[in-house]
């Protein structure tokens, strides 16, 4: 079952064709607010967020980062498939997965 939301553009500003809003499946736009977001962003929901900017440039372990985005995306009702977050060449995260709500 995937979510659907309203699209956002590349700016992340809402997408509008023909003068209407446009709809799509949204999980992976959920999944990266997450990673994006603090503790603190959702007024609604606070102990939501990895904060996955603090992590840039620092020295901290791949299991780390791991584990912070796992318990996140697990507690917004997602099953991890796969997982890899690299340091080499560039900082990367390569995440799959399922809702499961």
């Amino acid at each position: 079952m995937q979510a659907t939301d309203f699209t956002l553009a590349g700016d992340g500003d809402l997408l509008i064709e023909n003068g209407d809003f446009v709809l799509s499946h949204s999980d992976g736009m959920h999944q990266e607010h997450i990673l994006r977001s603090y503790t603190g962003f959702w007024r609604t929901a606070p102990l939501v967020g990895v904060g996955i900017e603090q992590y840039f440039g620092a020295t901290v372990h791949p299991a780390e980062i791991k584990r912070a985005i796992t318990l996140q995306i697990e507690a917004d009702g997602y099953q991890i498939i796969s997982l890899d977050v690299s340091f080499t060449p560039a900082f990367t995260i390569a995440l799959d997965a399922n809702r499961t709500r």
